[in-house]
């Protein structure tokens, strides 16, 4: 008597994360600009996960079975960290923008970090950067830890 099972699942993570942030300029020159930053990031994120199994024996069908689960939450920190930008030659064209920052609050630990290279026009600056974000939640959550990483381009315009 031949048996069959089929199962499906699929799972979807949704975020969104903000962070406000305050600047206080250390140094300023040129070739070189550094600002310590705080602040706080917010993040609010969505898992959800969908199922579906169903299975036979024989020429008997058994009842399918199927449901949703969702995890939401939404988590505030105060960071603090640097920003700034050094310059790669004498007419200040090529840039090297860095930025990172450390925090905690109701995550046990969060932190940031972006480098990259950029290139200036008297009207704008260009950046192609690479950033990582990532959160260790505090071990009472449903979330444990996660981690965003990937490319990050930009346009800064000045007028």
């Amino acid at each position: 008597m031949p048996a069959g099972v089929t199962a499906s699942l699929g799972m979807d993570l949704k975020s969104w994360v903000w962070t406000a942030a305050g600047l206080y300029s250390l140094a300023e020159s040129p070739n070189n600009s550094t600002h310590l930053l705080f602040g706080a990031r917010m993040v609010d994120l969505t898992q959800t996960l969908d199922w579906r199994i169903s299975g036979d024996l024989g020429p008997v069908a058994l009842p399918g079975r199927s449901g949703r689960s969702e995890l939401q939450g939404t988590n505030w920190d105060a960071v603090v960290g640097f920003k700034g930008v050094a310059t790669l030659d004498t007419q200040r064209r090529w840039v090297l923008p860095y930025y990172v920052d450390v925090g905690t609050g109701q995550s046990k630990l969060t932190w940031q970090a972006l480098a990259g290279i950029g290139y200036s026009f008297d009207w704008a600056t260009v950046t192609a950067a690479w950033r990582h974000l990532e959160y260790d939640f505090d071990s009472d959550k449903n979330l444990k830890d996660i981690r965003f990483s990937g490319p990050f381009f930009g346009l800064t315009l000045r007028w």
